[in-house]
């Protein structure tokens, strides 16, 4: 904020009714310092409730991330009669894949 203002950049909250510009009292600097403080407050909070979110989905079994397009056991029955690079195209998986897969 202080470095728009610098600049000569006037910023305005309609909703609250308050702005800004080059020239802030000290009531003004005191009111921005007080709304930055509860916007760093409520984003701490909204980070704390999320990882106490992930911490219960993951309590209860939930995965997480991409879903796996191949299984080790589909590599391993398709390894024994197909090369590499046959096993990675026949599951849609690159080859790297396969062999992360089947150790």
């Amino acid at each position: 904020m202080e470095q728009l203002t610098a600049k000569q950049v006037s910023i305005e909250f309609i909703k609250e009714g308050l702005s800004f510009n080059s020239t802030m009292s000290a009531a003004q600097k005191g009111v921005l310092g007080i709304l930055a403080s509860v916007a760093q407050m409520e984003r701490e909070l909204i980070k704390e409730r999320q990882r106490e979110g992930i911490e219960a989905a993951k309590a209860k079994g939930k995965k997480f991330g991409r879903p796996s397009k191949a299984t080790p056991e589909q590599v391993k029955e398709l390894r024994q009669t197909l090369s590499i690079a046959q096993t990675a195209k026949q599951l849609g998986i690159s080859p790297a894949t396969v062999n992360r897969l089947q150790k």
